[in-house]
């Protein structure tokens, strides 16, 4: 997984003049042997000056450890509630400081990763034969902003149904409802999440129900505009009676550059004879090249 890492760092390491991060290594490929080592991703990321390489250096820290780093807070967080419930709330009240500490910086750091880090690359899996957008550090910052929040809202939902002070069945909905959050941020760390890229269609990753689209359902695509920071892309179809899951006109763009991704789209969608060949690193490195440097233009997305 350290060349997957590797490649999510190529893609954010340098950003445009219009705002958008640019992809300085073209072929990324996180298989076992690819050349790409995280030792040399932490040398690349010492010659970015001032906040950025501080920002960089955590950003790749958390996706190292994002799995470890969500195991070692569960016990945390039941060992609160254990110590909370018998004493009656005293000490979620003395580590409500801490707590809200911990939501802020947190989810600062979510929204950062969120809005700023999203690189103009795809990563190459295996199985299924697929392109897709790289792991991103949103759900495990997500998930530590939330956990304290979520804590202390199941041990007070314990000390209430254990009196049966009313309406105790409110608690234990509205708890349910926010540990079901949780479930959604942790699979979103373990199998991620966005738009992966097939030899028969787009996928697009979502907690609920997933979008898939052949690519003879497309029509054109909308670029985004060069100023736009929308984690989004649009789509239409010419055919929607293909489309299957939400239906939806509006895929997900968080982890992936959306000038790159609608042009990554446009490019299978305007030269089908490529299709066949997503999956493979000689397909990748033509997709980062043509998606890139291809023009927007009529017939070819606004």
């Amino acid at each position: 997984m350290l060349q997957s890492w590797a490649a999510f760092s190529c893609g954010f390491m340098s950003e445009s003049r219009d705002g958008s991060w640019r992809l300085p290594c073209r072929h990324v490929d996180h298989r076992a042997g690819s050349g790409r080592t995280l030792s040399g991703v932490f040398s690349a990321y010492q010659s970015v000056p001032g906040r950025r390489a501080v920002l960089n250096r955590l950003f790749l820290a958390v996706l190292r450890l994002r799995k470890a780093i969500v195991v070692a807070q569960l016990p945390l967080a039941a060992t609160y509630i254990a110590v909370d419930v018998p004493r009656g709330g005293e000490v979620g009240k003395a580590l409500f400081p801490w707590s809200v500490g911990i939501t802020l910086v947190a989810g600062l750091l979510a929204w950062q990763a969120g809005l700023r880090f999203r690189p103009a690359a795809l990563v190459r899996r295996g199985n299924p034969p697929s392109f897709e957008a790289p792991t991103s550090p949103v759900p495990v910052l997500a998930f530590t902003a939330l956990l304290p929040f979520v804590t202390e809202q199941v041990s007070t939902t314990v000390d209430r149904v254990a009196k049966q002070i009313d309406p105790w069945w409110l608690d234990i909905l509205t708890s349910a409802l926010s540990v079901l959050a949780l479930t959604v941020l942790v699979r979103a760390v373990w199998t991620g999440f966005g738009v992966r890229l097939r030899p028969d269609g787009l996928v697009d990753r979502r907690p609920a129900r997933s979008l898939f689209v052949p690519w003879e359902s497309f029509a054109a695509i909308t670029i985004p505009p060069p100023s736009s920071r929308r984690a989004v892309v649009t789509l239409a179809y010419n055919d929607p009676s293909l489309v299957r899951g939400a239906g939806r006109k509006v895929i997900t763009a968080m982890n992936v550059d959306s000038r790159f991704l609608a042009r990554a789209i446009q490019e299978y969608v305007n030269h089908p004879e490529h299709r066949s060949a997503i999956g493979t690193p000689a397909e990748l490195q033509r997709l980062n090249t043509a998606a890139a440097d291809q023009p927007a233009g009529p017939g070819r997305g606004r």
